[in-house]
């Protein structure tokens, strides 16, 4: 799942560090290959917090708290979507619409339905934009160092591709989002994609429109999903309302 889909299908309202949480394991992952959040790591941290919490009346772990609540529910939600009959549907129904052109079928599924997610409501996007123009990720950051490689360049850099909307614009220019699969394509099948750039962005189109319906389910079932976990781990830990 792409930043968009984990933002909006698990969104807290009113929980600014939660929803960050929530798109944090990919931009920690990105900005430094060595930095892998896991859910081990997560429940570990959780556990300290609440603990630092309750005992010792520490409120200022309250925050770094509700991000790490939104990273445990983007790697359960991951894991979920990933074994899903639902994706390995998609995956093949893709496959089917693209034929063997080098598509990189996985991450255009993802980018696919995250435009789909667009199309249910436009201000979905400016929430996610938003939260990362926040300037309260500034004072979050610091906390993050202290357990995470952080390289500040780079991150920098990821929080502008959100923040200005660059990654939106992307995905509604037909030309630019043809280079980002290019991009992709390039780096995980080590091949371009094969066909000629009309036919290709025709491709794209025709996968929109005949995986509509199947996103709508996938992104019920999601829905479904991550109210389920949400209250799981509410139950377990502190959220702030």
């Amino acid at each position: 799942m792409n930043f968009l889909a984990h933002h909006i299908v698990s969104i807290y309202p009113g929980n600014y560090y939660y929803n960050l949480g929530l798109t944090f394991p990919d931009i920690l992952a990105l900005q430094n290959n060595k930095c892998k959040v896991t859910e081990n790591l997560v429940d570990q941290k959780l556990k300290e917090f609440k603990e630092d919490i309750l005992l010792n009346n520490n409120k200022e772990n309250l925050d770094i708290t509700d991000l790490f609540l939104g990273m445990k529910i983007h790697l359960l939600l991951d894991k979920w979507f990933h074994n899903s009959k639902s994706f390995f549907y998609l995956m093949k129904k893709t496959s089917e619409i693209v034929e063997k052109n080098y598509f990189p079928i996985h991450q255009f599924i993802e980018i696919l339905f995250d435009i789909y997610i667009d199309t249910i409501d436009k201000n979905y996007a400016k929430s996610l934009i938003n939260t990362y123009k926040d300037d309260k990720l500034d004072l979050v950051l610091p906390k993050i160092k202290s357990f995470f490689e952080v390289d500040q360049v780079v991150f920098n850099k990821l929080r502008s591709y959100i923040s200005t909307a660059t990654f939106y614009k992307t995905y509604l220019n037909d030309d630019n989002l043809l280079e980002l699969l290019k991009r992709l394509s390039m780096k995980i099948n080590r091949k371009n994609i094969y066909l000629e750039d009309t036919y290709s962005k025709k491709l794209i189109n025709v996968a929109k429109e005949h995986l509509k319906d199947d996103f709508e389910l996938l992104y019920n079932e999601l829905i479904g999903y991550s109210n389920k976990i949400q209250q799981d781990e509410m139950e377990r830990q502190i959220i702030k309302n």
